[in-house]
């Protein structure tokens, strides 16, 4: 048996073993499960884990929070209508643990952006879909904001 470990070295980590983030763009992902999770303001998330599909950076890992407030379960049903699982959607009194289980193994496309450091994605859409308008070209200088953005979780 063979292994490349110059592929892995060049997709996943730098030199000294520490993964880097991935390049800003939009990136071909399955999620690989999710967890309800509380912030240190004591709010509760859904905490998504995705594994990118590749070629380039394959089998990295990303993970994104949906807050299972009013606000944040909006982005969870954007999310949800990109995975192909809109039928969710109009459900009564669904349990988390069932929305985890149907997305588990779902595959999104999503963008992902370098702030602080760290990768954060959004955007997402179907396999092959379009993204927002706004979406800037990959990879894409970073603007100039006027005031920083607040931290979603400590």
């Amino acid at each position: 048996m063979k292994i490349n470990l110059k592929t892995i070295k060049e997709n996943n980590s730098k030199a000294d073993g520490e993964y880097t983030p991935l390049d800003e763009g939009r990136y071909d992902l399955v999620v690989e499960g999710g967890k309800i999770k509380t912030s240190a303001a004591k709010n509760e998330y859904l905490e998504i884990a995705f594994r990118v599909t590749g070629p380039k950076f394959a089998n990295r890992k990303l993970w994104t929070p949906f807050m299972l407030s009013e606000t944040g379960l909006y982005y969870l049903i954007r999310f949800l209508k990109a995975a192909g699982l809109e039928a969710l959607t109009e459900t009564d009194d669904l349990e988390i643990e069932e929305v985890i289980k149907a997305m588990s193994g779902q595959k999104v496309s999503g963008y992902v952006e370098i702030k602080n450091e760290r990768n954060e994605l959004s955007n997402f859409t179907p396999i092959g879909g379009k993204g927002n308008a706004e979406e800037p070209a990959a990879p894409a200088a970073k603007p100039v904001s006027a005031a920083p953005k607040k931290k979603m979780f400590s």
